[in-house]
């Protein structure tokens, strides 16, 4: 496994080639009630190659609670939707030209 592999690699290095290394490095050699776990590499892992999927979400949140503290910017967004959109179809990805 390339766990396996990179770990022993790191176990046997006095220094670090980046997060992975230095995670495994402390995982091997780590205390036994430690946090550091395969699983949890795992997690950082996809966090770094996908942070979109938690990032999305979170603006889409930030946005519709701007939007209900301010019912102006509110007002704003529903007469740009009227007036580039109309009332008889749902908003596309053509309506941003």
């Amino acid at each position: 496994r390339y766990i396996d592999n990179r770990s022993e690699a790191a176990i046997s290095s006095d220094s670090y080639e980046g997060l992975i290394p230095a995670y495994l490095k402390e995982l091997r050699t780590g205390k036994l009630n430690s946090t550091y776990s395969e699983q949890q590499l795992m997690v950082i892992a996809v966090d770094f190659m996908f942070p979109a999927l938690s990032a999305v979400p979170s603006v889409i949140v930030h946005a519709l609670k701007y939007l209900m503290h301010n019912p102006k910017a509110m007002e704003r967004a529903q007469k740009e939707l009227h007036d580039v959109v109309g009332t008889a179809r749902l908003p596309s990805l053509d309506d941003r030209k």
